[in-house]
């Protein structure tokens, strides 16, 4: 390839990366963005009305640790990454775990029907945020596709050896049959090898 050609592939990639990039932070990240903060003032207004039927204690530990949570999710949405969650799980772990144990624990204070509601409420906030983590990551990304591939392998590895079971017994299928006509065959010729010398012998 010539040089100029070279060069000319090298620019031309590196605009439709810069393109493809700026497509994504400027319209596509957005939208994601967009999409969570709605989900989970959905989730917030729905957890405020729980409130209000006086289904709920608005200083309730649970509804006030889930309403924090909600909140700042909100309020640093930009900041949400599947990097970053991953890192805080591995510098903070115990105190993830501490924190998890007691959201628990509050949660299963309640009485029905507010405790199946706030756990409901629970993991639709934390379901909208991991999606979203997903999507808006290289790393989630990356996950995705090598998730995607491996299934598709899988798939195509079933597919196969359905394919090679069924030919394989057609290929026994076939010698058996090939063996039962040559056996015949054979009886055949010495049926009448043996009649032949039966009326040699007669005569």
């Amino acid at each position: 390839m010539k040089p100029e050609l070279m060069i000319a592939n090298v620019v031309w990639t590196g605009i439709g990366l810069v393109v493809a990039w700026a497509t994504y932070r400027l319209a596509i990240f957005p939208l994601l963005r967009d999409s969570l903060r709605f989900k989970l003032f959905s989730v917030r207004r729905e957890m405020f009305l729980l409130v209000k039927r006086g289904e709920l204690e608005r200083n309730d530990p649970a509804y006030v640790w889930l309403r924090s949570f909600i909140n700042a999710a909100i309020r640093y949405a930009d900041g949400i990454s599947i990097t970053r969650s991953l890192i805080g799980l591995l510098t903070h772990a115990h105190l993830g775990r501490e924190r998890s144990v007691r959201i628990e624990v509050a949660i299963d204070a309640l009485a029905e029907p507010a405790r199946s509601e706030m756990v409901a409420f629970r993991r639709r906030a934390q379901e909208a945020i991991l999606i979203y983590s997903l999507a808006t990551s290289v790393v989630g990304w990356a996950l995705l596709i090598s998730a995607v591939t491996i299934v598709a392998l899988m798939d195509i590895s079933s597919v196969l050896k359905r394919h090679l079971a069924g030919w394989w017994n057609r290929a026994q299928e076939t010698l058996r049959k090939r063996a039962e006509d040559q056996t015949q065959c054979r009886r055949s010729l010495e049926e009448d090898e043996e009649s032949a010398e039966g009326v040699l012998a007669a005569a």
